[in-house]
């Protein structure tokens, strides 16, 4: 049953407009989709006089969220050269001063805890020690499994976030929960 109809569309676009929606997608995270998600972002934030400075880091913070998903989702689909994309959410709100990237994607439970202690660890540190943290990581990137190297994105992120990130773990069955990320960029129109 669809919680969407013609007769509640209208309802449904205000609910967007109320809640300062800028872009919000499900599906697919796939290269060429990222590109062009990312074009309609950049010309939505340039239409409201958004800095540019802000808007790279929206961009990064943007592109970092949907890559994650590409890469580590539990729900991948087949593309037609046989490889596999995950599949996710990626939403970008604007609610009072500061610019929302949320994303979401089912994962496996045996990753929440590490993931976890990844992300409060990230959270535990000050911005200078995360610059030096993503700086020694930088440089040995080669020595660095999947999720550790999934580390740095988060690392990365929460430098450009302007309040401290938030997730969630929402279990969704025996095996799986879905992860929520949140990053804040405080809004600014002054360069």
């Amino acid at each position: 049953m669809s919680i969407i109809t013609l007769k509640n569309f209208y309802q449904f676009h205000k609910t967007f407009e109320n809640s300062g929606i800028i872009v919000a997608y499900k599906g697919t995270m796939s290269q060429k989709g990222l590109i062009e998600i990312g074009s309609v972002l950049r010309t939505n934030l340039q239409a409201n006089d958004v800095i540019l400075r802000v808007i790279k880091k929206i961009f990064a913070v943007f592109v970092e969220e949907a890559q994650n998903i590409m890469k580590y989702s539990a729900d991948k689909k087949k593309n037609r050269d046989g490889t596999e994309t995950g599949e996710g959410m990626i939403t970008i709100f604007k609610k009072d001063d500061h610019f929302y990237i949320v994303s979401g994607n089912v994962i496996k439970n045996s990753d929440v805890e590490p993931l976890e202690n990844r992300l409060d660890s990230i959270a535990s540190q000050t911005k200078d020690e995360l610059r030096q943290l993503a700086k020694g990581k930088k440089f040995n990137t080669e020595k660095l499994t999947g999720t550790e190297s999934a580390g740095i994105g988060f690392i990365e992120m929460a430098i450009k976030a302007d309040k401290p990130l938030e997730w969630f773990f929402e279990p969704t069955d025996h095996q799986h929960s879905f992860f929520s990320l949140s990053i804040a960029i405080k809004y600014s129109q002054e360069s």
